[in-house]
């Protein structure tokens, strides 16, 4: 009887055991993820709320806790809380790569400015006194060039008109030698006529001789017998040295047609014409191609003339670019449209190479940047939707999502950099503020 007493001691203790552990582990379940769902700053602020409950949440009695339990609300679908800033889409550090003193500061914090303003002016007397110089360089290089073009287009001028020259009379000589050359074959048939003309002369003169010299016959025997008188005798010798010296004077003419020491005097006179002729055009040719190599000469020099000059004007302009590069070298320029977020000089300081001037960032691009425990990134993902609230405009919601999640954790091993970009882009939106993220 008191053995089993005893077991039964012993078994209600284990039962009780059992269900005090089972209410405490229940109860440990649940806060965790009451946890879970309250914001990030109340977490924060609590790291060791659930591990460390207090007497009355552990000391429960086993009568009291399932009564408790179940007058608690059903549990929600946990959220996830953080707060991140507002980050600039484009931040730049405006320095100068040369030294030069401040002379005025045209940008203020909080300036919006645009692109290409001038934020900041320097002594750069040396600067723009070499620009100038370079400039006067360009114009006297662009006045060279200039001469040079006119004095090839006027030496192109007075070379073509050479050639032009030339070439007429080049057509001069060549109608000369085409006269010289119908004048030498028309001295060659007048020859031709001549000769044949003084042949006949000298046929004719003989049968007028031989008709002379019967007729002379006919006489000489009529007077020996006496039919004919002295008078009629000495006509026939006359009419015989009549035709003599006709014939001597047609052979004479055929004679100084077709000497025999020669060429005839016409033919040779169309000769003289035709070689004179000749020459004319062969100086007339040479006359061409003096012009025209002349041509080619001024032709070279004038394009020597003109590359010499452009080369001479592109010395220049580059002279001027170095110029204008070295003055930029001191212009604080800002890179593209934003806010002025810092001026870090003041005027009649001596700025310094590598020296941050003034600090400029943008909203255009901007994002909100966040930093979310390692055990939370399993329960996120890229282009995950979110929900946003800026410090700046606290009553309005903007919609966001994940675009970038670190994949790699921070240095302290506890938590990992992710990005949420938005389209909202309100002109009231301050750079660098507190924003509120909610991750359904």
């Amino acid at each position: 009887m008191g053995s089993n007493l005893t077991f039964l001691r012993n078994n209600s203790r284990r039962i009780v055991l059992s269900c005090i552990t089972l209410v405490i582990i229940t109860e440990l379940a649940f806060q965790h993820n009451k946890s879970r769902s309250q914001p990030s700053s109340y977490r924060n602020s609590n790291p060791v709320h659930a591990s460390s409950l207090s007497s009355s949440q552990t000391d429960v009695s086993p009568l009291t806790t399932p009564l408790n339990l179940a007058k608690q609300s059903p549990v929600t679908e946990p959220q996830l809380h953080f707060i991140g800033t507002l980050t600039p889409g484009k931040l730049a550090t405006l320095t100068v790569l040369q030294p030069g003193k401040v002379t005025k500061i045209l940008a203020a914090p909080g300036m919006q400015v645009g692109k290409g303003t001038r934020l900041i002016e320097l002594n750069n007397t040396i600067q723009n006194a070499q620009i100038s110089e370079s400039v006067a360089g360009i114009q006297a290089s662009e006045a060279q060039l200039q001469k040079a073009e006119v004095g090839a287009d006027a030496s192109r001028l007075n070379a073509e008109r050479s050639v032009s020259k030339a070439e007429n009379g080049l057509i001069m000589a060549q109608l000369k030698l085409n006269e010289a050359k119908t004048g030498k074959a028309a001295a060659i048939a007048q020859q031709k006529a001549n000769v044949t003309s003084a042949r006949e002369d000298i046929a004719k003169c003989r049968l007028a001789l031989l008709a002379a010299k019967r007729n002379l016959k006919s006489v000489n025997a009529l007077s020996a017998i006496g039919g004919a008188s002295k008078d009629d005798l000495t006509g026939a010798h006359e009419q015989v040295a009549s035709a003599n010296s006709d014939l001597i004077i047609a052979k004479a003419q055929l004679h100084e047609l077709l000497p025999s020491d020669g060429i005839p005097p016409t033919i040779a006179a169309a000769d003289a014409s035709l070689r004179e002729a000749i020459e004319g055009v062969k100086e007339a040719q040479q006359g061409i191609s003096s012009a025209r190599s002349g041509e080619k000469t001024e032709s070279s020099i004038s394009k020597a003339d003109i590359n010499a000059a452009r080369a001479s004007v592109s010395q220049a302009e580059s002279a001027n670019v170095s110029s204008k590069s070295t003055a930029s070298l001191n212009e604080v320029i800002s890179p593209f449209s934003g806010v002025v977020a810092n001026v870090q000089v003041h005027s009649g300081e001596i700025a310094q190479p590598g020296q941050p001037l003034i600090i400029l960032d943008s909203l255009e691009g901007a994002y909100v940047s966040a930093l979310i425990p390692v055990k939370s990134v399993g329960s996120i993902k890229l282009n995950e939707k979110v929900k946003l609230k800026f410090s700046s405009s606290p009553d309005k919601q903007v919609r966001g999502i994940i675009s970038w999640i670190s994949p790699v954790v921070n240095p302290d091993g506890r938590s990992v950099p992710i990005h949420i970009t938005f389209n909202t882009l309100d002109t009231h939106l301050l750079l660098n503020q507190y924003v509120d993220i909610d991750i359904p």
